[in-house]
């Protein structure tokens, strides 16, 4: 490991020397062989030989090929070449044959054990398999296996340092493509010195003859490799760059993963440290077994996603994060961010508190971290017992992180407890950061010996993790087949894994109100009548309580599995309502036999009907549409109820709103001092803007009512209601609008029967 080191730490400038010296070595002794037919002692062949591995393990350290996708597979695919390079030439003749030939007995026995006759006259299946098997003892494993391993040797070259590249600047211009082709042309330089190497290395051996034919066979292979790789790596790079759409965070079987580094995540957590918010921000430094863990626990996947900061705990997650485009991401290893961050506090003055580990590890880790780096704060510790804290254990435990207020609050335990106490103890801790990080306690403390980097690299730190401690097996051999079956299945988009931020409702129940909620899809929703729906409303007023309401169709369940920020703001609504046939169904189903259907224009007329009833009467506005659909919506409204009181409309532009408008709208509302807000702008972007601006609104209620301004407007035509009470309006608004509806419609319905079904299947379970 010295001569390593040390070969690794000779200065940038002079890489390349050892190349041109062997090189030269090797050319020399080919060139005395062919001229003079001299063939070398052994111990000059096995010192050359090892001298040529230790110039090979330099460049994969010094090129970090480990750390690169694919890396593994290069070191792999070179010791296989290189074998079959080195294996004397009577064995590699030998092999296919005797290969063959045994496959073949082998086959012929069993054939002849299952059936001894042969069934056709002129055709014989067993004729035919063993004709097939003997001539693949005639195949020249030299002209067809070694190029196909020169191929994927060249491929998984370019994938390991050419993947991704940069993602084009406009549709026209690939940016970086000066920087491209000279690192594709080091690429190629590097596969070809590979592949003539590996034929000059056969002057090491006895009986093997150098040959420029396998010379130039080794290179067409190589650079065939590289010739499928490239345009395959371009397309998909166009299209990882117009599916991120610029966020830094990416889809791993619904968990959220940030790409980010090391230098990234330290950046992070100085902007929250900074900031002056009143609840600790939720970070994680994520791997296989938290993604896992997620996808059997919602309540798991809620947390991770809810977190502001999931760093690539994990080489996997590394490798979809370039699979994906992001070019700039790296392993950010627990221990290593735990060790950085301490590090960087020294000079800002962070400070911090330990939670967890075994007994006196989180002092020793104190200690050892206040040696490393002097001028580091580390505010308090805390060892917590083998199981929850009790109350009186966790009163002591906010007083005291209460009493010195640290920045930063990491935590110590294993996936998954960690992440249940973080999000536990986040409203109740005073601290900015919350960072669990596992085992990364016993690692910098040096009470566990760390992988070394290879195997962090390659990505089997797992396997030197579970032969330490064997009781991890039981997470790792079903945990991690599966998560490369599912991350297969995801990436080939043959099931989708929506990245929720509410935990998916089980069974019914009842909401801070009393009122009765239902499982539907991935939210739930309100079990009400429609003078249920109005009365509730109505009392909101009297009590001065605030809430939005959302009108749920059958394709606002669907739109709600297609964006989780839409289901998680259903599902914290005041209500929810059953605006579909379909949906009350569902709830009569669960139980709620009193539920029917709350159709939005239908509450709007009654809810308009009671309040110019009220002493006062309750106060109407009216944000969305066109200038002319809400006048003649007011004239409508008015000539059926002339005491309606309506303090106010609003037509937005065709466009989301910049800050400054949402400010003057908002306060546009609040002057007019309406009771309740009507919202139709459709699903959903209604929904998202009820949501948004409850905060900014002092009214007591907020409407999201769908197409009820057009209908009342006598703009769109509705349904008859025998079609209503049917389940079939959406045939006739199909046949109203098929250009805007029949996507809705035509593919949304189906999607919601069968999650419907699939989501009544894991209740039952």
């Amino acid at each position: 490991m010295n001569i390593l080191s040390r070969m690794r730490s000779r200065p940038n400038g002079t890489w390349h020397l050892p190349l041109i010296l062997f090189s030269l070595i090797l050319l020399a002794l080919a060139a005395v062989r062919v001229t003079h037919g001299v063939v070398m002692p052994a111990w000059l062949a096995m010192l050359i030989g090892l001298g040529w591995a230790l110039m090979a393990i330099d460049y994969v350290l010094r090129f970090e090929v480990m750390k690169q996708i694919g890396g593994l597979i290069i070191v792999a695919l070179a010791i296989v070449i290189l074998a079959g390079a080195l294996v004397p030439l009577d064995h590699a003749e030998r092999a296919p044959r005797v290969a063959s030939q045994q496959v073949a007995q082998t086959f012929e026995s069993t054939w002849n054990v299952l059936y001894a006759g042969n069934i056709f006259e002129e055709f014989s299946p067993k004729r035919l398999m063993l004709e097939t098997i003997e001539s693949v003892g005639r195949i020249n494993p030299f002209r067809t296996g070694k190029i196909i391993l020169f191929a994927l040797f060249g491929f998984f070259l370019g994938v390991s340092f050419l993947f991704p590249v940069d993602p084009p600047k406009s549709r026209h211009a690939w940016g970086g493509a000066a920087a491209y082709s000279r690192r594709l042309a080091l690429v190629v330089l590097a596969a070809l010195l590979f592949a003539w190497h590996v034929e000059l290395l056969q002057v090491l051996s006895r009986t093997r003859n150098l040959s420029g034919i396998n010379a130039m066979e080794n290179s067409f292979g190589v650079l065939l490799g590289l010739v499928i790789f490239v345009p395959v790596q371009f397309s998909y790079a166009l299209a990882a760059y117009y599916r991120r759409n610029g966020s830094p965070r990416f889809n791993v079987l619904g968990v959220g993963v940030d790409a980010v580094n090391m230098e990234d995540c330290i950046q992070q957590f100085d902007q929250l440290i900074r900031s002056n918010s009143d609840r600790p921000a939720m970070t994680s430094a994520l791997g296989v077994a938290g993604i896992i863990e997620a996808r059997r626990t919602q309540k798991l996947q809620r947390i991770l996603n809810e977190s502001v900061l999931n760093t690539p705990d994990g080489m996997p997650l590394v490798w979809l994060g370039k699979l994906y485009g992001y070019q700039h991401i790296e392993r950010v290893y627990g221990p290593d961010l735990l060790r950085d961050v301490c590090a960087h506090s020294a000079r800002t003055g962070w400070t911090h508190y330990f939670y967890g580990s075994a007994p006196g590890v989180a002092e020793k880790l104190k200690r050892v971290l206040e040696k490393r780096n002097p001028g580091i704060q580390v505010v308090g510790t805390y060892c917590p017992p083998f199981r929850p804290l009790t109350p009186d254990e966790e009163a002591a435990l906010i007083a005291d992180v209460e009493r010195v207020k640290p920045d930063i609050f990491w935590v110590g335990i294993s996936t998954p407890k960690q992440l249940y106490f973080m999000d536990q103890m986040r409203d109740k801790l005073a601290c900015k950061v919350i960072c669990p990080v596992g085992y990364a306690f016993d690692v910098n403390a040096g009470i566990e010996v760390d992988a070394p980097d290879w195997i962090k690299f390659a990505g089997l730190q797992w396997l030197h993790r579970a032969i330490k401690q064997p009781r991890l097996w039981k997470r790792y051999l079903p945990d991690n087949p599966r998560f490369v079956w599912e991350v297969i299945v995801q990436i080939l988009r043959l099931r989708r894994f929506p990245m929720f931020v509410h935990e998916l409702p089980r069974k019914p129940f009842v909401d801070q109100e009393n009122y009765p909620r239902f499982p539907a899809g991935v939210v739930s929703l309100s079990a009400m009548s429609l003078a249920g729906a109005r009365d509730r409303i109505v009392n909101w007023v009297k009590t001065g309580q605030r809430h939005y309401v959302n009108v749920c169709t059958a394709d606002t369940m669907v739109q709600c599995f297609d964006r989780p920020e839409l289901a998680k703001i259903v599902q914290e609504s005041g209500m929810a309502t059953t605006d579909g046939m379909p949906l009350v169904w569902l709830a009569k189903k669960c139980g709620f036999k009193q539920a029917t259907r709350v159709y939005g224009p239908d509450l709007m007329l009654e809810l308009c009907r009671v309040s110019s009833q009220q002493q006062p009467p309750l106060r109407h506005y009216f944000y969305g549409a066109t200038d002319d659909t809400l006048a003649k919506l007011k004239e409508n409204l008015l000539e059926q109820f002339p005491k309606l009181e309506i303090v106010g409309m609003y037509s937005p532009p065709f466009r989301p709103l910049t800050d400054a408008e949402k400010k003057v709208v908002a306060e546009q509302i609040n002057d007019a001092k309406p009771d309740i807000v009507w919202c139709g702008l459709g699903t959903p972007k209604q929904d998202f803007w009820v949501a948004e601006f409850r905060p900014r609104l002092n009214c007591t209620a907020i409407l999201a009512v769908g197409a009820a301004f057009d209908f009342h407007a006598k703009r769109i035509r509705q349904a008859p209601r025998w079609m209503m009470k049917a389940g079939l309006e959406w045939l006739f608004r199909l046949y109203i609008e098929p250009r805007r509806l029949w996507r809705r419609y035509v593919i949304g319905n189906p999607r919601f029967i069968g999650m419907v079904l699939y989501r009544q299947t894991l209740r039952r379970g």
